[in-house]
């Protein structure tokens, strides 16, 4: 159990908003994992787009305000009241359009106490607009990254620290769905846009059943507002002869179901931090396919996932999926890594370490 710490101190735990995403579940976990431990907790939203987990929420019972005024020019205003009327001792947030915020805020007086960001995916290049940003306002807080690769990017602020994501137990109680004989079925979770790759699986896989591997289905899965990529992509699907094989279907409601019903999950993108996908897959016993670039942070070695460099070793694990090879050893090797070095409670113990250091 995370120790219990002293009541009085508070915590504004700062979101735009709650789409369907990984940093977002990790968001309430941590939440409701601090208020578990004696903090005073409030969740602000300060948009007022959808909330995409709200039964989360009602389960959790977590203190949540947000805006309900749709101008753009509301949504400042009302975090800085929540600032002022809430009166947080520390401030936390994820994801780097409220990072810019959050830490700008800072930097013009408006907030006065600690600020803890979590850096939650590798940067591209040192050139992206993310690093720039984070290395202009990176002395403005205690910035937490969930891999080591995004933590060596970023060497010069020594104030950086390192704690991975954390998962619940609840993905090694899923029961597998009986597979479909003589059919194996991929699933890609995650936001549909084009740091997820979708496309480099696509054309993958018109080559693999060019060369007669046709017993397959794939299932893009994951939040579709990003219409001119998923234009992009049902393109290439269709011209790729793949529109009975290949589907996207958008937002699911209960991810776990998924990994009951597939064989394999796939991870293509070309950078990640510490995807939740790829834990939540192993501790289900679901066998994980991962790009070389997806795993940067070296979560799993290929003892206990498939991890690809190239279009080719993608095809060809592609295909030995297909024809039915066995990956029983590699699976339980996985869950093993998952249950041991990847527990939800231990992130939420390194977080509030953070929090008592900051408020000594």
């Amino acid at each position: 159990m995370v120790q219990k710490r002293g009541e009085e101190k508070k915590i504004l735990f700062v979101l735009c908003s709650l789409p369907q995403g990984g940093a977002e579940r990790q968001a309430i976990y941590l939440v409701k994992g601090l208020s578990d431990a004696g903090y005073e907790v409030e969740l602000c939203l300060y948009s007022n787009q959808t909330t995409f987990y709200h039964k989360l929420l009602n389960d959790y019972n977590l203190q949540v305000v947000q805006n309900k005024n749709s101008s753009k020019f509301s949504k400042i205003t009302f975090l800085i009241s929540r600032i002022r009327s809430f009166k947080p001792s520390i401030v936390i947030t994820f994801l780097p359009h409220n990072g810019f915020i959050v830490r700008l805020l800072k930097c013009l007086g408006i907030i006065s106490v600690p600020i803890i960001y979590g850096i939650r995916n590798t940067y591209r290049t040192r050139l992206s607009f993310n690093y720039i940003v984070d290395t202009i306002l990176g002395k403005f807080s205690v910035n937490i990254h969930n891999s080591n690769s995004s933590l060596g990017q970023s060497r010069s602020r020594n104030s950086d620290l390192y704690i991975p994501n954390g998962f619940e137990e609840k993905w090694s109680n899923i029961e597998k769905s009986a597979p479909t004989p003589g059919v194996k079925k991929f699933a890609l979770i995650g936001r549909i846009t084009q740091q997820k790759n979708h496309l480099s699986v696509v054309h993958a896989l018109k080559a693999v059943r060019a060369r007669g591997y046709k017993n397959f289905k794939v299932y893009f899965y994951g939040d579709t507002s990003d219409e001119r990529y998923c234009a992009l992509l049902r393109e290439a699907i269709g011209r790729s002869g793949l529109s009975g094989k290949v589907k996207i279907l958008g937002k699911s409601d209960d991810i776990g179901e998924v990994y009951a019903s597939v064989d394999c999950v796939l991870i293509a993108s070309v950078h990640e931090g510490c995807p939740n996908v790829l834990f939540e897959a192993l501790l289900s016993k679901t066998l994980v396919l991962i790009s070389k670039k997806a795993n940067q942070g070296n979560f799993v070695c290929d003892k206990s996932s498939l991890i690809y460099e190239n279009s080719y070793q993608l095809e060809k694990f592609l295909e030995e999926i297909i024809k039915g090879k066995s990956f029983k050893c590699l699976i339980e090797k996985g869950y093993r890594l998952a249950t041991t070095e990847y527990s939800l409670e231990k992130m939420i113990g390194a977080y509030a370490n953070v929090v008592e250091r900051l408020l000594k």
